[in-house]
């Protein structure tokens, strides 16, 4: 085996015969001293082994001592390299702690990589699945995931979690209504997957959506507006049942999306009780609410004086097709007013509300 000169280009490769020369290069003081071992171990990996031991220690030994004092430093990546092109049980117990403690993506998925290769992958699962199940750093997860894809008996929760995460998977169907199944796509919604848990809810169609409703109340803001617009989108008619509790919420985001819903839903069957609470919010302080209380039209609002008493650019030109929808032909006198508008919005609007009025007159 030798190691090139590399602080010394002019020389020859300096041969290595023993041990004690190679743990001498490993250690070197200079950095192109230690890289040149590296690469003369990974590309004579059984000829490294063949020098045997120093203090009862051989090759992979010491590539785990000298790794664990470089973890820190850009040359470490060059030594779990080298460690990867050996197979054997200290190797993997190695790249089983990197894949735990390491905080670089890179290192995580390198050594999930050697992991799968071997013949233990099944029997670390034990190790793994604790880790593949916390929420606090989702790379590992994609790294485990990764390596358990395929692993039979694994438990509901990491076959789950796999399942949202493995680019060939299929998650588990919803139909899983036991208390403990509906809990882990809680879970799921809740953590760092939750895009990944709404799609796969999504694919499995309506009663999924009925069965994530029956929990509305334990679901956290972006999920409940998620659910709105998935049930506006599959099952409009059923959805008229969350209106209540989107317009009763402490969240603006979920607020405003179901006065959204409603503007869509109108005319469908929305009961009275809750247009008049979408009514009230033509009151409100916040002038988004305004707007979007305004685009769901409850029933009976004077749009005139509303109009009147706004100031809210925004809020002014959604009501403008609101006015000219209650008021017919009658709102042509405001809607001319309206083109004399500074706002080109505003001129739109009203050019938009004419023409309805115009063809509506003409069917």
């Amino acid at each position: 085996m030798t190691v090139a000169a590399e602080n010394h280009p002019k020389q020859e490769p300096r041969p290595i015969r023993g041990i004690r020369g190679l743990v001498e290069a490993l250690t070197a003081a200079d950095l192109p001293n230690r890289i040149s071992a590296l690469n003369a171990i990974q590309a004579q990996p059984q000829a490294a082994l063949a020098f045997g031991l120093l203090d009862g220690q051989d090759v992979i030994d010491i590539l785990i001592g000298q790794s664990a004092r470089r973890e820190q430093s850009g040359e470490w990546a060059n030594w779990v390299g080298t460690l990867g092109i050996f197979k054997d049980p200290r190797v993997t117990q190695f790249f089983l702690r990197v894949l735990e403690t390491t905080g670089s993506p890179q290192m995580m998925f390198s050594a999930a990589r050697y992991l799968a290769a071997t013949k233990e992958r099944q029997s670390l699962s034990h190790r793994l699945i604790p880790l593949l199940l916390k929420n606090d750093a989702p790379v590992r997860c994609r790294a485990i995931t990764a390596l358990l894809d395929g692993c039979p008996n694994l438990g509901e929760a990491a076959t789950l979690r796999i399942s949202l995460l493995s680019e060939s998977g299929e998650a588990q169907p919803a139909e899983l209504l036991a208390t403990k199944n509906r809990e882990m796509w809680l879970a799921e919604l809740d953590g760092p997957f939750w895009r990944e848990a709404q799609i796969h809810l999504r694919r499995q169609g309506e009663g999924a959506w009925m069965m994530i409703t029956r929990e509305w109340q334990r679901l956290g803001e972006q999920n409940q507006v998620w659910l709105l617009r998935w049930g506006l989108e599959e099952a409009p008619q059923m959805t008229t049942s969350l209106l209540l509790d989107a317009l009763s919420s402490g969240s603006k985001d979920v607020l405003i999306e179901g006065l959204r819903a409603l503007a869509t839903l109108r005319g469908n069957g929305v009961p009275e009780a809750i247009e008049s609470i979408a009514a009230n919010m033509l009151e409100d302080a916040d002038p988004e609410v305004r707007e979007w209380a305004v685009h769901a039209a409850p029933a009976r609002p004077d749009w005139r004086a509303f109009l009147d008493r706004e100031s809210e650019a925004s809020v002014r030109r959604a009501c403008i097709p609101q006015l000219a929808r209650s008021e017919g032909e009658r709102a042509v006198p405001d809607l001319i007013e309206f083109l004399r508008s500074e706002d080109w919005q505003i001129r739109a609007q009203a050019t938009a509300a004419l023409s309805r009025l115009e063809r509506d007159s003409k069917t």
